[in-house]
Parts: structure tokens; sequence; C-alpha cells
């Protein structure tokens, strides 16, 4: 059983300046043969701000407050920022970059199941910690107009970190019930990760008479 319930509040200013906060709550009551019995609550609150300057060049900042409760034991309220640019360099090109944060608490699948599949085991981990990461991006979008041709064509490069990141590893665990040791797979606090690169993509359209055809790939 899960409720959600969020208020949003929006103001413009001096027709440049976009306000949008607001807090959120959600509540889970949740009864399961795999994870066993829990309650959880998440509360929420942010804010951010978009300001449109000489018509070309969009900034936008943002910050939201968590606090997660599992089972009466409450994590500490964690801050994450995000940021972003827009600028038209000339008619149909833009530039971007952004940067945000991003916080992710485990799941109850990965804190608490406790299940066999097949001859695998999947051992419950109550000790995982949160993942905490960054994000950012820079990119460059030119739309293209020819005759009846139109479209665009957009190249971003990209770079991601992570600290703490969960994943699944297999080895050999105690059991918390038997307290005997097996081989499965638990969830775990791996090394850092880091993810860089490039991506492309092109959208091309235009009007055949009473057929309108799409390409795109990236």
């Amino acid at each position: 059983i899960s409720n959600f319930a969020e208020y949003q509040f929006y103001k413009q200013f001096f027709s440049k300046l976009n306000v949008i906060s607001g807090t959120s709550y959600s509540f889970s009551n949740i009864i399961s043969e795999l994870y066993g019995n829990h309650k959880g609550d998440n509360i929420a609150a942010y804010t951010q701000l978009e300001y449109k300057l000489f018509m070309k060049l969009k900034l936008s900042a943002g910050i939201r407050l968590e606090y997660n409760v599992l089972d009466d034991i409450a994590d500490k309220i964690i801050p994450v920022f995000r940021s972003g640019i827009n600028y038209q360099l000339r008619h149909g090109t833009f530039l971007r970059a952004s940067f945000g944060q991003g916080y992710r608490y485990p799941s109850i699948a990965e804190k608490y199941a406790y299940t066999t599949l097949g001859t695998v085991k999947i051992f419950p981990n109550h000790e995982v910690k949160p993942e905490f990461g960054w994000s950012s991006e820079i990119g460059l979008k030119q739309g293209i107009k020819s005759g009846k041709l139109l479209g665009h064509f957009d190249i971003s490069f990209f770079w991601s970190e992570n600290t703490d990141m969960i994943e699944y590893v297999f080895g050999l665990y105690p059991d918390p019930y038997s307290q005997d040791f097996g081989f499965g797979f638990r969830s775990s606090n791996i090394e850092n990760s880091r993810v860089y690169g490039t991506e492309t993509e092109i959208l091309l359209n235009r009007n055949i008479g009473n057929l309108n055809v799409n390409i795109g790939g990236g």
C-alpha cells in the first residue's frame, strides 16, 4: 500500500524569472513474504529558478532536500543541486550545458530480499549504503531547414561519476537465519564508477504529397 501527495507553487516575476517550488510526501506499507513487512516515509522539498536573459540566454538552478525513513531508521537530510544553461548562438543553433547531482536510497529489495532462484540464493544486506553521484553534459543542437525538409542535428558530450554504486555481487555470504555460509548474490556498494562519452542524433522530416516521412538515427 502506498500513498503520495505533492504541492507545487509556480510564480513568474518581471516576465523573466520563473520560480517553481514544492514539497512531496510518500508513505509505503509493504507486506511481503520475499522482503518481509516494512514501513517507509519519504519527504522532499524543492525549488527551481529559471531566468531568461537577453532573449537568447536561459539559466536554471535548483535544489532538492530529501529525508527518508525506513522502519523508524532515519537517514540524514540530503541536499542535491542542479544547474543548466542554454544559449542561442544564431538562428536555429543552440548551445547547452548542465550539471546535476543524484542521491538514491537502497530499495527494500536491495536491503531485505531473501529467496532462492533455482540453485541460486539472494541474500539480504541490511548494511548497504545509499549511492551518490553527479552528471554533466555539454551539447550543441542545430536546426535543419532546406525547402520542405525540416529537422535537427544534435551532438553532446557527457561525464558522470557515482560513489558507493549498488550492484548485486556474487560471492560467499552468511545466511542471516541459519548462520551457514552459501554462494549467491547480495547487493553491495562497489567501487566508485565513472561513465563518459558522446552521443549524436539526427532527425529529418518531409512531407511528400499526403505522406509524412520521418528519418532518425543516432
